[in-house]
């Protein structure tokens, strides 16, 4: 895209960067689009402030509201009305808390916990079998068998972990108070 193809560029004080509002996109001093997807689909911009400095990431959506609105408040954080990383337009960005950012993600089930958690071990298959075999398989077999801890089993079975499973302990179920 040539600089003359783009509605009005805002500047980017901070980073010397230009960015379009309404679409979102980011362009260098010479009118040049730059800024990479990566694979978590965010938008990034890797830029050398000047020539002894080191490559600093500038995140395109964190552009495009600072061009607009200035610096981003400490502890805010820019949410994707859409849940898309790489669209960056204007309109498609909303400041929050961390609180909300999470209650949005789990909205729109987002929220990495479980199997979708770059850490995680197990399948949901895996935990909810481990929670339905309290009375036929001890908490040790469990923990060789799958490579976990002896904690990570009892805490499954316990419904302190993995409770966003269906009918899983702790989750939607509540025992009965002791009269």
């Amino acid at each position: 895209m040539k600089p003359y193809d783009t509605p009005a560029l805002v500047p980017h004080l901070p980073s010397g960067l230009l960015a379009c509002l309404s679409t979102g996109r980011i362009f260098n001093v010479d009118g040049q689009e730059v800024g990479v997807q990566a694979p978590d689909t965010y938008v990034r911009v890797l830029k050398r402030m000047s020539a002894m400095d080191r490559l600093r990431t500038w995140y395109a959506h964190r552009v495009v509201w600072e061009a607009a609105y200035g610096p981003i408040p400490e502890g805010m954080q820019i949410d994707h009305l859409d849940a898309d990383a790489g669209n960056n337009a204007l309109s498609n960005l909303d400041l929050v808390t961390p609180q909300q950012n999470r209650a949005r993600q789990a909205q729109r089930n987002l929220a990495r916990y479980g199997c979708r958690s770059a850490y995680c071990k197990l399948t949901p298959e895996q935990a909810m079998a481990i929670r339905d075999s309290v009375e036929a398989v001890p908490v040790r077999v469990w923990a060789q068998r799958l490579g976990i801890s002896l904690r990570t089993v009892r805490d499954i079975r316990g419904g302190r972990t993995w409770t966003h499973l269906p009918d899983a302990v702790g989750s939607k179920k509540k025992r009965p108070k002791k009269t």
